[in-house]
This record gives structure tokens, C-alpha cells and sequence, in this order.
């Protein structure tokens, strides 16, 4: 249905301007530089190691158990830096509170066209997003299922719901029952893998 890029913010008052600097700064003090997620073996996580691991850095993880916990410490100064999705820390960074450094998919979101994504920032190929989409029993016959997706297809395709998810951070992304598995495939692959390569566990 849609896929849901990652921020990566800071406080609006962080020295940290950009993920250069972000780099620079954790390069320069392995380990110092905190960055908050939502739980461990989540999204967040997984899309920070990526992108310590790209860039050749330590960040220390501290985990918390929700967004709203997490913001809370970021605006307390207790963390350094997060990922997490537009729908919560964008009203933030549009009051003012948070800076939105850098975003996580292949491209830049609507709601934050100034914001560069991770691989406009210096590391090429570099797309992380949670999604959502539609399931349904295994053995639901292929007339159900295609008649289920031709009635979502029409949900998505309408403008004024593409733009209401747009602008809430996400990215409409439509297909058929044949494509979504191929991609939830793709996705075991890449996320098993990766956590593996990045020994991630859970705490």
C-alpha cells in the first residue's frame, strides 16, 4: 500500500547541520555521539547500523520503548540524533523543535522537498523504509484476492488520498498480489541479511 521512509533529526539547536557533520562528529569521538531508536531490532535501529556501517563509525544505541519516549529524550538532550517516520517528528520539525537532517528512502518527501535523502548525502544506494500492505489467509482463493487489490488500486490511484499520505510522509505504492509478494521476498532477504551482517539483537 505505502512505503514509509525515515527522518533523521536532531534537535533544532544541535551544532549538527547536515549528515556530513553528523559523521564528522561521530568519527571524531567513537562511541559519544548517542542516537535513540524506538526498540531495539526496529527500523530505526537497523537503519542507523546501516549508515554507521557505510560511513565507518560508532554511535551508541539507546533504545526506548515508543516514539513518544524517544522525542521526549531528544528534546531533553539525552540523544543525539534518531531515525524515525515523518508522521510524528515532521509536526516537530515544523514547529521548530527538531531539524530534519536527512531522508532515508531514494527520495526526497513531498511534505520535505528541502530535505536530502541519505544517498544525495554521500552515500549512494543507501534506501531504508518501513510499509505497510495488505495480507490476507494463506489459500484465500486468486479471484478474492484480485478482486480485493482492483478495489485498493482504486483507493490509491484517488488524489485527494494520494495527497493526504504524502503529505503525512509516505509513498503510495501500488501493484498487484504477484508483485507485492516478490517484494516482501526482496525484503526478507535484504533485512535478514543485514541484520545478520550487522549482528543486531534484540535487548
Amino acid at each position: 500500500m505505502v512505503k514509509v521512509p525515515l527522518l533523521l533529526i536532531v534537535k533544532q539547536d544541535s551544532p549538527v547541520r547536515d549528515v556530513k557533520q553528523l559523521m564528522a562528529a561521530a568519527r571524531s569521538k567513537p562511541g559519544q555521539v548517542n542516537y535513540g531508536s524506538t526498540g531495539a531490532g526496529v527500523s530505526p535501529q537497523i537503519a542507523t547500523e546501516m549508515l554507521n556501517a557505510r560511513a565507518g563509525v560508532v554511535m551508541t544505541h539507546i533504545p526506548y520503548k515508543g516514539t513518544a519516549p524517544m522525542l521526549t529524550a531528544m528534546l531533553a538532550g539525552d540523544i543525539d540524533v534518531a531515525f524515525d517516520v515523518a508522521s510524528s517528528s515532521g509536526p516537530m520539525i515544523q514547529a521548530g523543535k527538531l531539524r530534519g537532517l536527512a531522508v532515508s528512502g531514494a527520495a526526497r518527501l513531498r511534505m520535505f522537498p528541502d530535505i536530502p535523502t541519505i544517498a544525495e548525502s554521500g552515500y549512494p544506494g543507501f534506501d531504508v523504509a518501513t510499509w505497510y500492505g495488505l495480507v490476507a489467509p494463506q489459500g484465500t482463493p486468486a479471484a478474492v484476492a484480485q478482486k480485493i487489490n482492483a478495489a485498493l488500486q482504486k483507493v490509491l490511484a484517488n488524489p485527494e488520498i494520494g495527497k493526504t499520505l504524502a503529505d503525512n510522509g509516505n509513498e503510495v505504492m501500488p501493484g498487484t498480489p504477484a508483485a507485492f509478494q516478490s517484494f516482501l521476498n526482496s525484503e526478507y532477504r535484504k533485512w535478514n541479511d543485514t541484520v545478520k551482517a550487522l549482528n543486531i539483537k534484540l535487548d
